[in-house]
């Protein structure tokens, strides 16, 4: 983990698509670890579509920097115990879904993993409880 944490602190800022897909993808290989990633990264992720023309601005630095960040600070997740029940968070709106999986292992609820992502468009259109029901699956 210590190699991990030092390769992230020193990515260096991405000048085109290609370096920012390896950030992403690397930084998405961890995504269970950060709380409401798919929003975090969705600045940079949005150049990653097609026809966007690159153009790297402060809410691509700011989502860069906040994701390292995420990346390289010490992980608050618990390991899941299989004897004890879990809970499952969700939250949703139409831009995006999240999801925490809790559990209560005396010292009130702990995250054992989280999962975030961006609403496609035809997705943004469905009804809150729709959304609701979608970040559980």
């Amino acid at each position: 983990m210590p190699s991990l944490v030092h390769s992230v602190q020193e990515f260096p800022v991405p000048t085109d698509v290609t370096e920012l897909k390896r950030f992403v993808h690397m930084a998405g290989y961890y995504r269970r670890f950060v709380p409401d990633f798919a929003r975090k990264a969705a600045p940079m992720t949005k150049l990653l579509r097609k026809g966007v023309v690159w153009r790297w601005a402060e809410p691509q630095q700011h989502a860069f920097e906040c994701l390292k960040e995420a990346l390289t600070s010490r992980p608050l997740l618990v390991y899941p115990d299989f004897s004890h029940p879990f809970k499952l968070v969700t939250d949703a709106s139409k831009v995006g879904l999240g999801a925490a999986l809790t559990q209560g292992q005396g010292q009130g609820e702990q995250p054992v993993a989280y999962a975030s992502k961006i609403n496609s468009p035809t997705v943004a259109k469905y009804s809150i409880t729709d959304l609701e029901c979608a970040a559980a699956v």
